[in-house]
């Protein structure tokens, strides 16, 4: 504590480094800057960045299809998606039976958080009744398929090229669902079956936990506002990289 505290005073502190590889830096900032000329700075300086409280959700959420509805309906509110411009369908994935299969729709899901298809009345969110019982997860999932909705129905990005699923997640950052994107990509419980117990580890998106301490950081550093009290809100496994990324920001701003 001593030495890193003399190392501050004559200027020979460590300087921070980025979490990333130079080449993943430089996509999150390419990206940023592509976001910045497709969809303007309004999104930084006048949208707010969305947060899990009642003041966002003033709603109370039921693992029902009617909750999940509102639910979409306020975040594509928020995400300027316009009326009747995406649909929302939800399907019983345990019950292929029971579904109702929406019209012109070629159902092959790639996960459980449901999907963004194509139809002949135009693009429709499929989600799977069994997200109601996660509110935040769904939310953040809907959050996703908005940010493709945007890049590749609205605006007619390639949802082939190889880095797609990179840059609709990192979207749905740019457009405010930064919390909801970085806070539900991992997921940890433990459980206790008699005097068994474990724990059981999943996954959601594709970037890293250090990406997205760096692009929260950047996110951050592109909204230049005063309050930030949303970063309070940061999960714990992203914050010591998003803290990383700010000084590291910080120093590079400097020189």
């Amino acid at each position: 504590m001593v030495f890193r505290s003399l190392g501050k005073l004559f200027g020979i502190a460590k300087a921070a480094r980025c979490p990333l590889d130079e080449e993943r830096q430089a996509w999150v900032e390419d990206s940023f800057a592509l976001f910045q000329r497709e969809f303007g700075n309004d999104w930084l300086r006048k949208k707010p960045v969305i947060l899990p409280s009642a003041q966002f959700f003033p709603d109370e959420f039921r693992p029902h299809s009617r909750s999940g509805l509102v639910l979409a309906a306020r975040l594509f509110e928020y995400l300027d998606v316009p009326e009747q411009r995406l649909g929302v369908h939800f399907y019983d994935n345990q019950n292929a039976d029971a579904n109702q299969m929406v019209p012109g729709v070629l159902y092959e899901l790639e996960s459980n958080e449901g999907d963004l298809v194509e139809t002949e009345d135009g693009p429709v969110l499929v989600l799977p009744l069994q997200s109601l019982g996660d509110s935040f997860g769904l939310a953040a999932a809907i959050g996703r398929h908005v940010a493709a909705w945007h890049l590749y129905c609205n605006r007619h990005f390639d949802a082939e090229e190889p880095n797609a699923a990179l840059l609709t997640e990192l979207l749905s950052i740019y457009l405010g669902m930064a919390l909801f994107t970085a806070n539900s990509a991992y997921q940890f419980t433990q459980w206790q079956d008699g005097q068994m117990e474990g724990w059981q580890g999943a996954r959601r998106g594709v970037m890293s936990e250090a990406m997205l301490g760096y692009a929260l950081a950047r996110y951050a550093v592109l909204r230049d506002e005063e309050d930030e009290t949303w970063t309070r809100h940061i999960a714990a496994n992203i914050r010591p990289f998003f803290k990383q990324s700010r000084r590291y920001l910080a120093e590079w701003r400097e020189h």
